[in-house]
C-alpha cells in the first residue's frame, strides 16, 4: 500500500499479485473543475472546537475555516527553525504550537484522514483478496525522523491490528521510481546521458533530484 498526503489532495494505491490500482474515494468535490478518481481531501477543520467534525473525506465545507493536513506534522514533530524557514506557509499556525488542545486536534484530524483512506483501502483489499503487508509513505525531502514518527503514530492508530512494515520515500524519489518503472524507454532512448534530473513542482515545495546514469 502506498499513501501520499498532499497539500490539497491525498491518495492511496495498492499493488500485489499482479494487481495495481489507485484506491478510489467517494469524493463529490472538484479540483479545477474535475473530480479525479482516488482523491481524498487533505483539509482539516481544526478551528471550530473539539466537538466538530475534524475531517470530511468526500466533500469540503466552504463555510468552515480549514488547513492542509500537510501542515500538521510541523507542529506535531516540533520542527526546527531551519525546517520552518523553508516553508513559510505554516507560520500562521506555529503561534499555537504549544497549545496542547490544538495539538490534540491536529493529531486527531490527521488520524481521521488516514482512517478514511484505510476504510476504502480495506474495501478494495477485500474485493481483490489482498492483505496489506507493507505501507510506503511519501514525505518531503526536508522532513527528518521526527516527521516519520508523526506519520507512524497516525498509521498505527488507524491500523491498530495491522502487522505491516511502514517505510518512507521522499516525494521526488517516488516520482523518479514511477517514471523509471513505467516510462524508461521514453526517458532513455539512446543511452547518451550521464545524469538525469527530475523536478517536482509540488504544492508543498519544489525539489530537484539528480541521478547518475550508466
Amino acid at each position: 500500500m502506498g499513501i501520499d498526503v498532499g497539500s490539497h489532495r491525498s491518495r492511496a494505491a495498492i499493488r500485489g499479485h499482479g494487481i495495481s490500482m489507485v484506491v478510489n474515494s467517494r469524493a463529490s468535490f472538484t479540483f479545477s473543475g474535475t473530480c479525479y478518481p482516488g482523491d481524498f481531501s487533505s483539509y482539516l477543520y481544526v478551528f471550530g472546537g473539539p466537538d466538530d467534525t475534524l475531517y470530511l473525506p468526500n466533500e469540503e465545507d466552504p463555510d468552515r475555516e480549514s488547513m492542509s493536513a500537510k501542515y500538521a506534522p510541523y507542529i506535531l514533530a516540533n520542527a526546527s527553525d531551519n525546517v520552518l524557514a523553508e516553508y513559510s506557509l505554516v507560520n500562521s499556525i506555529m503561534e499555537r504550537k504549544n497549545d496542547e488542545a490544538f495539538r490534540e486536534l491536529l493529531k486527531r484530524g490527521l488520524g481521521d484522514l488516514i482512517r478514511a483512506i484505510r476504510q476504502e483501502v480495506l474495501c478494495a483489499c477485500k474485493t481483490e483478496n489482498l492483505r496489506i503487508a507493507r505501507i510506503g509513505v511519501t514525505i518531503p525531502v526536508q522532513w527528518g525522523l521526527e516527521f516519520e514518527t508523526v506519520y507512524r503514530s497516525a498509521i498505527s492508530s488507524a491500523f491498530p491490528d495491522l502487522e505491516a512494515e511502514v517505510y518512507f520515500y521522499t516525494e521526488i524519489e517516488a516520482l523518479a521510481r514511477y517514471l523509471f518503472k513505467h516510462y524508461q524507454r521514453n526517458l532513455d532512448p539512446r543511452h547518451e546521458y550521464t545524469t538525469m534530473m527530475f523536478l517536482d513542482f509540488g504544492g508543498h515545495c519544489m525539489v530537484r533530484l539528480s541521478l547518475p546514469g550508466n
